[in-house]
């Protein structure tokens, strides 16, 4: 049995991200974004998330710096088909921004459940990260869904994190933002769609389990060419949706 080592990463959504469904969709929204079959969470897909990154390491790393078919596979194109060695996760919610009503703009908020999923997800990989919050003090945040408790978290951008009931925090997701758009031919419009979007400085995690008999190193062949990149992700990139942030949670390192 191939022995793997996980490291995990972070995807900061530096703009608004759309990764379609691609299910038909007969109600008030066109193009919905991918959720989780059970708990209806925004979501990436390990093939979309894969498909990513290999287009990234294709247009941005020289490809005598790395192993781009070793790592992600043939390309589809490719007569000799190869398995890539590098296995990937999907990229599942970590938090997501709530409109502040005070002197905040918007908040990070995630749940218990959420981070207590990521904990054991670390946990079956046997990776040594997580994540540990504690309460602070008797501070509050005021957001569009009434006051909620800020707590500490060490998450490398903010020093404090909303944490939301779980019912608080479905209602926010089941309304995502929803953005118009407009085909035009000639300045007359010939195409009106509604789709939706995950707002940008919402978070997502994800996996990627590396063969330790790889034959080729994993920080010089992917990890330097990835940590602290903007990736593109989803679509419509032409009109600035889905640039990422991907930064590298280290192993022995505690989110706390």
């Amino acid at each position: 049995m191939i022995q793997f080592t996980a490291h995990a990463y972070l995807i900061e959504c530096l703009s608004n991200l759309h990764v379609g469904s691609g299910d038909n969709n007969y109600g008030v929204i066109d193009k919905q974004v991918q959720r989780d079959t059970i708990s209806k969470e925004p979501i990436i897909h390990a093939s979309g998330l894969k498909g990513a990154l290999r287009e990234y390491f294709e247009e941005c790393v020289p490809h005598k710096e790395t192993n781009i078919t070793g790592i992600f596979g043939s390309d589809k194109n490719d007569r000799n088909m190869q398995q890539g060695a590098y296995r990937f996760w999907e990229a599942r919610l970590l938090s997501i921004p709530l409109r502040g009503l005070a002197t905040e703009p918007f908040h990070t908020a995630s749940t218990l459940k959420i981070i207590a999923q990521f904990n054991g997800h670390a946990q079956d990989l046997r990776s040594k990260i997580s994540i540990a919050v504690e309460k602070d003090s008797d501070k509050t945040a005021h957001t569009e869904y009434g006051s909620l408790p800020l707590y500490n978290l060490s998450d490398r951008a903010r020093t404090s994190i909303v944490i939301a009931e779980e019912r608080t925090m479905n209602e926010a997701l089941q309304n995502l933002p929803i953005i118009a758009r407009n085909s035009l031919d000639n300045g007359q419009s010939e195409n009106l769609w509604y789709e939706e979007l995950v707002p940008r400085e919402s978070r997502f995690y994800f996996f990627v389990l590396v063969p330790e008999d790889a034959p080729f190193n994993f920080e010089e062949n992917f990890n330097k060419h990835l940590n602290n990149k903007i990736v593109q992700i989803g679509a419509n990139a032409t009109v600035g949706y889905g640039y990422c942030k991907i930064i590298k949670i280290e192993q022995n390192e505690q989110i706390n």
